[in-house]
C-alpha cells in the first residue's frame, strides 16, 4: 500500500519538528561535592615560641562538616603536640604527644568510629630513644588513649647495654584485635656476637567495656 506524502513525511519527521520532546540523554547522578574545611595555620594552634623545624601533619576523619582535623605539630628535639581542629577551623582539644613519627587514620571501633594512629618519640636522652604507639579516639570533646604500646626501644650506650627493640603491628579485619610482633637486636661487642631474636607476641582485643584487653 502506497502512503500519502504528508503521512510519510510525518512519519520521518525529528521528533522536535513534530511538538516532542526527545529522549532524555542518560546521566551518571552527581555526587555533592565535599565540604571544604578550614586549615588553621600551624603556629597559630600553638603558645608564642620558638619551635626549631616544626613539623606539621593532617589527618582528616569523618563526612562532610562534621568531620574532624587532626593536626599534629613536631618540633626538635622530641616535643610536639596534637590538636583535634573542626571543619570551622577551630580548635577543639589538644594534648602534648612528643615527637610524631608517623600519624593516620587507625581502625574503625564499634561505639567509637573511627580512630587515630599516632607512632611518636616520647622520651629522648643522649644514649637512648623510646617510641610508643598509641591509638586515639576524640569523643565528648576529649582526646581518649585506647591502646598505648612501645614501637621502638633503642640503647647505645654503654656498651654493654647497647640494644634495640623494634616492634610492628597487624590489625585485624574489623579493627577489634592489634597483634604486635617485635625483634630484639644486640650488637656486637668484644667477644659477644651480634644477635638477632623474636620478641614475644602481643596481642589486644577490645572489649565489651570500650577498651582494648591483653588477648590469647
Amino acid at each position: 500500500m502506497r502512503l500519502p506524502a504528508t503521512l510519510l513525511a510525518a512519519l520521518l519527521a525529528p521528533a522536535g519538528l513534530l511538538g516532542l520532546a526527545p529522549p532524555a540523554a542518560a546521566q551518571a547522578p552527581t555526587t555533592p561535592p565535599e565540604t571544604a574545611c578550614i586549615m588553621p595555620e600551624a603556629r597559630s594552634l600553638l603558645p608564642e615560641g620558638i619551635f626549631d623545624q616544626l613539623v606539621t601533619r593532617v589527618t582528616s576523619l569523618g563526612l562532610g562538616a562534621n568531620r574532624v582535623l587532626y593536626v599534629g605539630t613536631s618540633w626538635l628535639p622530641s616535643d610536639g603536640r596534637i590538636f583535634a581542629v573542626s571543619c570551622a577551623g577551630k580548635a577543639l582539644e589538644e594534648e602534648m604527644i612528643g615527637y610524631i613519627r608517623r600519624m593516620e587514620a587507625g581502625p574503625t571501633l564499634p561505639r567509637f568510629g573511627r580512630t587515630l594512629l599516632v607512632v611518636a618519640t616520647t622520651d629522648q636522652q643522649p644514649n637512648s630513644q623510646e617510641d610508643t604507639i598509641k591509638l586515639i579516639a576524640f569523643r565528648q570533646g576529649k582526646f581518649l588513649t585506647l591502646l598505648e604500646h612501645s614501637a621502638l626501644t633503642r640503647i647505645t650506650a654503654p656498651a654493654k647495654d647497647a640494644m634495640e627493640e623494634a616492634w610492628s603491628w597487624t590489625f585485624s579485619q574489623d579493627g577489634t584485635r592489634i597483634e604486635f610482633g617485635g625483634t630484639r637486636t644486640t650488637p656486637a661487642q668484644g667477644n659477644r656476637p651480634a644477635k638477632r631474636e623474636a620478641l614475644p607476641k602481643d596481642a589486644y582485643c577490645w572489649g565489651a567495656k570500650n577498651e582494648f584487653e591483653k588477648c590469647d
